[in-house]
C-alpha cells in the first residue's frame, strides 16, 4: 500500500461501491470496492506547483504541466515527492517508520473522433519506508532479533485504453497494463511483473435490456529471494488468471424498476474455477426515493504464500512445550489445499432526497462467511521440537450491521455530511486452534461515526472540519477515541491558494490499529500533525 500514491489534484472522483462486487470486479471484491477515477489530460491544462511542510509531513512538492499537441491530442507530465517523519512509540519516543517517496508520470489522451478515444499513461516511483521488526531467534536471553531497516521500494507501470462508442446504446472498451515492482527488506526480497488485458462490451439486444459482458487475462510472474527464517517452495512462480462475465440490466414500469442479474467465472492456479453470481433490484419512485436489495456471492482467492510459505512465526522459550524442552520455534506453513474464502451477502437499502437541502442513505447487510483462514497446531518433533502451525479453512460465521449517511446543505455555502456504521462479527473455529475472538471478532470497532463540515467564508476563505469517533477494539486493548481535523484555506486569487491544516488535534498521539498476529512489526501511534501548503496555477 505504501506505493499507491497519486496527485490528489488529478483525481476526478472516488467511487465507493459497497457490498459484494465480484461479478464486475472479480475475486477479492468481497466487502466493497474503492474506485479512483483520474482526470483526463484535457482537464489539466497549464501548470501547477504545490509545496507543503509541517511537523510530520516535513516536506512535499508537486509540479505538473499539461498542454495540447494539436489534433485533439492532450498531455500532462508530473513529478511528486514527499518526506514524512516517524510516528510515535506506545512506550514513548519516536519510532523507526520515517518514509520518503518520489514519483513521476505522464498521461496522453487522443480524442481521435466523436466515437474513438485513446488514453496512454504511466508512472514510476522509488522510495524508502522505515520499519522495526521482531524476528524469531533461538539465542538467549530474549530469543528475538530486532531489525531496524529502510525498506527499498521501486517500480513503474504503463497503461493503454481504447474506448469506442458504437451508437447511443452500445460501446466497448479495451485496456492493457503492465506493472513492475521491486521490494527489498529483511523479511524477503521480491520482484514482480504483471500484465493484464481486459475487454468490455455494452449493448442493448432488445428494448428494456442492457447487456454488459467482458473477458480478461492476467499474468503475474515473481522472484522471491529467501532469508534463513522464511522460505517458499519455488523461488520463481508465474500465476495466470482467466475471467469472463455477463450482466443484464432489465427495466420495468417505465424504468422505475430495474433488475440486474449477472455472474463472473474465473480460473486461477490455486483453486481452479470460481463462480461469483449476483442479483440486484432497484426501485425509484417519481419523487426520487429509491429502495434496493441485493444478493451476491464473493470469494477471496488464496495467495502464493498461503499455499507455499514456511517461516518462523515466533520463538517459544525453554520449557514452553513441556518441562525441560529446549527453545523451539512456531513454524507457520502453507497449505497446498488451502481453498478460497467465501461470502454470501444479503443487502437492502433506502436513499432519498428528503428535501431540497437534505439527502439520506440507509442500508442493512448480513454476510455469511465460509472457509475462512484458520490455524491448527501440530505435534512438535525432535530434535528442536519445532511447533507446526498449519493454515486451513476452518473458520465459519456471519457478520451483520447497518450504515447511515446524510448530506445537509445548510446554506448555499455550508455543507455538512454525517455517517454512522455498526457491525458485529460472530465466528466459530470448528476444529482448529484459531483464536477467532482476538484474531477476527474483536479486531474491528463495533461503532464508528463521523461528521464533516465544509464552509465557504467571505474574502475567499474556506473552513473545513472533520470529527470522527471509533469504538474500542478489545483484541489489542485499543480504547475508543475521537479525532478532529481542521483546515483553513484562502484563495488569494484564481491562481494562488494557501492552506493551514491540523490533523488529530485532540491528542498528542493515539493508537489506531493492532499488531499483526503473523508479522511482528512495531505498532506505532498517530501523532498530531500541523502543516501548511501553497498551490500556484499558471
Amino acid at each position: 500500500w505504501e506505493v499507491q500514491d497519486y496527485p490528489l489534484t488529478d483525481i476526478e472522483r472516488i467511487e465507493v461501491i459497497r457490498g459484494g462486487a465480484g461479478t464486475l470486479w472479480g475475486a477479492n471484491a468481497v466487502n466493497g470496492v474503492i474506485n479512483i477515477i483520474t482526470k483526463n489530460a484535457q482537464e489539466t491544462q497549464g501548470g501547477l506547483l504545490q509545496a507543503g511542510t509541517g511537523n510530520e509531513e516535513r516536506g512535499s512538492g508537486l509540479l505538473r504541466y499539461g498542454g495540447e499537441a494539436g489534433n485533439n491530442l492532450f498531455y500532462r507530465l508530473y513529478g511528486k515527492t514527499f518526506y514524512r517523519d516517524s510516528s510515535a512509540r506506545e512506550s514513548g519516543g519516536q519510532a523507526d517508520d520515517a518514509w520518503d517517496m518520489s514519483r513521476a508520470g505522464f498521461r496522453v489522451d487522443w480524442l481521435k473522433s466523436a466515437k474513438d478515444t485513446f488514453s496512454f499513461h504511466g508512472d514510476c516511483y522509488s522510495g524508502e519506508t522505515g520499519q522495526k521488526g521482531f524476528f524469531p531467534d533461538l539465542a538467549p536471553p530474549d530469543y528475538v532479533e530486532i531489525v531496524r531497516e529502510n525498506v527499498d521500494v521501486r517500480g513503474g507501470n504503463l497503461f493503454f485504453r481504447w474506448d469506442r462508442e458504437i451508437d447511443q446504446t452500445a460501446d466497448f472498451a479495451f485496456q492493457v497494463y503492465y506493472d513492475h515492482t521491486r521490494r527489498r527488506e529483511y523479511a524477503s526480497k521480491e520482484r514482480r511483473n504483471t500484465i493484464d488485458f481486459d475487454f468490455q462490451h455494452r449493448f442493448s439486444p432488445f428494448s428494456g435490456h442492457e447487456l454488459l459482458w467482458g473477458a480478461g487475462y492476467r499474468c503475474s510472474a515473481d522472484y522471491i529471494k529467501q532469508p534463513a527464517y522464511f522460505s517458499v517452495t519455488d523461488d520463481r512462480r508465474t500465476d495466470d488468471l482467466y475471467s469472463g462475465f455477463i450482466q443484464d440490466e432489465i427495466s420495468f414500469l417505465d424504468d422505475h424498476l430495474r433488475l440486474i442479474v449477472g455472474a463472473r467465472i474465473e480460473h486461477n492456479n490455486y483453486t481452479g474455477y470460481e463462480v461469483q453470481p449476483s442479483i440486484r433490484s432497484i426501485y425509484t419512485s417519481d419523487s426520487g426515493r429509491t429502495i434496493w436489495a441485493a444478493l451476491s456471492r464473493g470469494i477471496r482467492t488464496p495467495s502464493r504464500l498461503e499455499h507455499t510459505v514456511r517461516f518462523n512465526q515466533q520463538t517459544l522459550p525453554p520449557n514452553s512445550l513441556f518441562p525441560g524442552a529446549p527453545a523451539s520455534r512456531s513454524l507457520l506453513t502453507g497449505n497446498g489445499d488451502y481453498d478460497s474464502e467465501e461470502v454470501t451477502a444479503y443487502e437492502i437499502g433506502f436513499r432519498s432526497q428528503l428535501s431540497k437541502t437534505c439527502f439520506a442513505d440507509l442500508s442493512f447487510f448480513y454476510n455469511e462467511y465460509d472457509h475462512m483462514l484458520s490455524f491448527a497446531y501440530g505435534t512438535p518433533a525432535p530434535p528442536l521440537f519445532d511447533m507446526p502451525l498449519d493454515l486451513g479453512n476452518d473458520v465459519d460465521g456471519s457478520g451483520y450491521g447497518a450504515e447511515l449517511a446524510s448530506t445537509w446543505d445548510l446554506t448555499p455555502k455550508w455543507r455538512v455530511t454525517t455517517s454512522y456504521s455498526f457491525m458485529i462479527l460472530d465466528l466459530d473455529a470448528n476444529q482448529s486452534d484459531s483464536p477467532v475472538e482476538d484474531f477476527f471478532e474483536n479486531d474491528i470497532p463495533r461503532h464508528q461515526f463521523s461528521i464533516r463540515s465544509l464552509l465557504d467564508l467571505p474574502a475567499g476563505l474556506e473552513l473545513d472540519g472533520w470529527l470522527r469517533y471509533v469504538d474500542v477494539m478489545d483484541s489489542c486493548d485499543l480504547d475508543s477515541y475521537f479525532s478532529l481535523d481542521l483546515r483553513l484555506g484562502w484563495r488569494a486569487s484564481d491562481s494562488l491558494e494557501l492552506s493551514l491544516t491540523g490533523r488529530n488535534l485532540l491528542d498528542g498521539n493515539h493508537l489506531e490499529y493492532c499488531n499483526s498476529s503473523i508479522l511482528n512489526t512495531e505498532v506505532t501511534e498517530v501523532e498530531r500533525n500541523i502543516s501548511a501548503q501553497i498551490t500556484w496555477r499558471f
